[in-house]
């Protein structure tokens, strides 16, 4: 991972944030020590600069009786706190204007960075020595022998340095997001016939999106692959669609060739045709469905068809996904881990139920469904969600709307988990569109509701009222957030507070 690119300084100061945010209660400064491996001055020292420079995101509360613990902001998520140290360190702001810029010269960087030529050689070695891991070579520009892994990686690297908030290539993002919308209902209504096993979520609309400003990059650059795979079912997409591509890119190429944007078409689709043979996939697709269906005789859950077929293209997916980019997909913040801890944190017993089935799945089709375990259980959750059941007062209701990035799913099992819990207290609706315009529909939304509920990261619309930030899997400090805005919501109206589920976690020591 690109992780190890960041300086020892600020690896250390992750680990201090990480620590206090999972432990989530008061730590002696000599714990955090320990755990950081230096001194309790260093880490005193660490505490004030973050304590200094990130006030908008947490505050740390220092006690001599119970030692310290942070307290965040409604807004804060750790994925946050990452893209904003990516985008202020100078080796990432290097390796990105190499990949946009490769025709300047070292002296423009050095300039432009503001760093001694010594330090500039330092950062470049240092950037050789952490691609060579991924078989991406650095000599004026970069260069591998897999082109289309080299692709995927840069969508990755940007997907994470940018995410939702900028965008940092010449096309319009809208007009390349609304193309790939385009596409995926043809290929859905076509071939899917009109079933919502194709529908994209806003996340891996982003990804596509990023991966297609990628390879225009890469084709004007002079940087092609000549062997990629047609997939005989879609090879008429790229030509019904041309038309309309031809504009999109206008910014990029004056008319962009058919052949160039087939080759573009065929990158981001690179992983549905991706197996060797009908054999292989009909071998895989099987081992899958008797997985799933271990899964329900075992826990004795039921299944529908839809929520078998949807769990089971995501797991095809991730197979033949890795099999074009066999690498980490999350470059420097590791979401997957992330989200596994949080997972572990809230159905620890369904964590260990599926680790003896996945670790038997891995040896019948050789691949390693152990790495992507957090994603697939957090998969199954939102996608069939019955597998989570292994383990009416008269107050007026807060008004809220939750917005997901990562698809219906997704966003039906945070509502289900919310009302659970706070359903005598709260009123809780879904958003119906992705979230490409949201910052125009905010003040609706302001009007509407008392609070608008996301489950990731745009800082155009966090921090401002009404809003609050959760984890993709609800954990104790998620909880303890919606408590404190329903116990605002009622303090506001001069009500009686009710006593709520996470009252207990407010206080705990």
């Amino acid at each position: 991972m690109l992780h190890d690119l960041l300086d020892n300084t600020t690896k250390r100061r992750i680990k201090l944030l990480e620590t206090m945010l999972f432990y989530d209660r008061w730590i002696a400064s000599s714990d955090l020590a320990k755990i950081c491996n230096t001194s309790s001055r260093t880490i005193n020292n660490d505490l004030q600069y973050l304590r200094s420079n990130y006030p908008e995101f947490f505050t740390i509360e220092t006690s001599k009786q119970h030692g310290v613990r942070l307290k965040s902001t409604n807004y804060f998520r750790l994925e946050q706190f990452y893209r904003h140290l990516i985008n202020e360190d100078s080796i990432f702001q290097l390796m990105e204007g190499i990949f946009l810029h490769p025709q300047i010269h070292n002296q423009t960087w050095i300039e432009t960075l503001y760093l001694s030529t010594s330090s500039f050689y330092r950062l470049y070695k240092r950037i050789q020595s952490a691609l060579e891991d991924y078989d991406i070579y650095l000599d004026y520009g970069y260069c591998s022998k897999n082109e289309i892994a080299l692709r995927y990686f840069f969508s990755n690297f940007f997907a994470e340095k940018y995410g939702y908030n900028d965008w940092p290539f010449a096309i319009d993002r809208n007009e390349i997001t609304n193309h790939i919308k385009d596409v995926a209902s043809y290929i859905q209504n076509k071939y899917f016939k009109n079933d919502d096993y194709y529908i994209l979520d806003s996340q891996q609309i982003l990804h596509l999106a990023m991966l297609i400003a990628v390879c225009t990059i890469r084709i004007k650059q002079g940087h092609h692959f000549k062997d990629f795979k047609k997939q005989h079912q879609s090879e008429e997409i790229p030509h019904l669609f041309y038309e309309q591509a031809k504009h999109i890119f206008r910014p990029i190429f004056d008319t962009i060739s058919l052949e160039d944007y087939e080759e573009i078409y065929y990158s981001i689709f690179a992983f549905t045709t991706a197996w060797n043979n009908e054999e292989e996939f009909v071998h895989i697709n099987r081992e899958i469905a008797k997985f799933i269906q271990n899964i329900a005789d075992e826990s004795n859950i039921p299944i529908s068809k839809t929520e078998m077929t949807r769990i089971r293209y995501m797991m095809l997916n991730k197979y033949s996904s890795y099999k074009v980019f066999s690498y980490e997909e999350e470059l420097i913040f590791n979401r997957d881990d992330f989200i596994g801890h949080l997972i572990f944190e809230n159905y620890p017993d369904l964590f260990q139920f599926l680790v003896n089935d996945l670790d038997q799945l891995a040896e019948k089709t050789s691949y390693p469904w152990l790495k992507d375990m957090a994603e697939i259980i957090f998969n199954m959750i939102v996608k069939w969600p019955a597998l989570t059941q292994l383990f009416s007062q008269n107050y007026p209701k807060l008004k809220a709307i939750l917005i997901s990035d990562l698809g219906g799913d997704h966003q039906e099992y945070l509502k289900r988990t919310i009302n659970h819990i706070f359903s005598n207290y709260l009123d809780i609706e879904s958003y119906p569109y992705d979230v490409f315009h949201l910052k125009e529909r905010m003040q609706s939304l302001k009007e509407q509701y008392d609070l608008i509920i996301l489950s990731f990261n745009y800082d155009e619309i966090l921090g401002e009222e009404k809003t609050l930030s959760i984890n993709p899997i609800l954990n104790d400090l998620d909880f303890k957030n919606i408590n404190r805005c329903i116990q605002n919501f009622y303090e506001e109206k001069d009500l009686t507070i009710p006593k709520l589920y996470a009252d207990s976690l407010m206080n705990k020591e």
